[in-house]
């Protein structure tokens, strides 16, 4: 079976594409939530709630500063507006980062669950042994 058959050449739109990522966010924010606020309490609820607001405020923020220059499209762009070009640096420097730590995390999660499975399993290439905690 050759490999071009396999691809799919269609498109697909804005919304089926924001409605993907979002869900790929939202679930493993929400297979954690119930534990998180049976620890947090009452409290951790309204700290939920205000962290919500926050953010809906802050994407209010972000549409104001996408309309005000039509040249802006990314955090980057919008850093580089207000601090020049040392805040597009460190803007993209913690968009970056703060992508690979969420790989890492998300990694960490997987080896956990992984060794649960198969607890006595483990890999050695040479020197190196991959295998559970």
């Amino acid at each position: 079976m050759e490999i071009q058959s396999m691809v799919h050449s269609g498109r697909t739109s804005l919304i089926k594409s924001s409605y993907n990522l979002s869900g790929a966010f939202l679930g493993i924010g929400m297979l954690t939530l119930p534990y998180g606020l049976s620890k947090g309490g009452w409290f951790s609820l309204l700290l939920l709630l205000l962290v919500a607001c926050l953010s809906f405020y802050c994407g209010i923020l972000l549409k104001r500063c996408m309309k005000a220059h039509t040249s802006i499209t990314s955090y980057g762009d919008i850093a580089h507006q207000a601090f020049g070009q040392k805040g597009r640096i460190m803007v993209c420097i913690m968009v970056n980062l703060e992508l690979y730590l969420i790989a890492i995390g998300l990694l960490i999660i997987e080896g956990n669950n992984l060794d649960k499975l198969f607890p006595n399993f483990s890999i050695k290439l040479g020197h190196l042994t991959i295998g559970g905690e």
